[in-house]
């Protein structure tokens, strides 16, 4: 089966959920909720996976998703974290969903800027991202606007973030990834 979410559709989306958002919320802080569009697939960083393409950013800390096209229908969304120094390519990248549709379901309530706490505070950030409740310091304004819109243009539902499905995901793609030799 084929994802229903491609990345062009991915792009496509947030380019007109950001065109409508910045129209409705003027004067609100908007900062595409933590996926702000990528279409230079230069390595950004040494720890970037060479067999990914780079498709969004958090905008903080060069913090960024990329696509692994393992095949039509296996498509697992990487985060990188080049700023959480490690002796290892896993301390700086984690596997967050099997395809684009997986990795939207993610942000359903809170988007997706504080993935990135999962190197530092694991267990709060997946309660955080479990939690169905809309928290206002996290997200508002024009964010809040931008991700309402995406899971209304896209129709994709909440997939509370799970530890054992990261585990999972690692277990199954993590060595797939390539990476430049240091």
């Amino acid at each position: 089966m084929l994802p229903r979410i491609s990345l062009d559709l991915f792009h496509q989306t947030v380019r007109e959920a950001a065109t409508e958002t910045m129209e409705r919320s003027k004067g609100q802080v908007f900062n595409y909720a933590g996926i702000i569009p990528v279409m230079d697939q230069t390595r950004p960083y040494d720890c970037t996976p060479l067999n990914t393409r780079l498709f969004a950013t958090t905008g903080g800390d060069g913090v960024h998703f990329s696509l692994l096209e393992l095949s039509a229908s296996v498509q697992p969304v990487i985060m990188t974290v080049p700023m959480n120094f490690g002796r290892t390519m896993e301390s700086c990248n984690c596997i967050l969903a099997e395809n684009l549709e997986e990795f939207l379901s993610l942000g359903y309530f809170k988007g997706w800027f504080s993935l990135e706490q999962l190197f530092y505070d694991r267990d709060r950030i997946i309660r955080f991202y479990q939690s169905e409740e809309v928290e206002t310091d996290d997200l508002s304004g024009g964010d809040l606007q931008f991700v309402k819109l995406m899971r209304r243009k896209l129709g994709y539902i909440h997939l509370p973030l799970n530890l054992h499905r990261l585990e999972v995901l690692k277990q199954l793609y993590f060595e797939t990834l390539i990476f430049r030799a240091i």
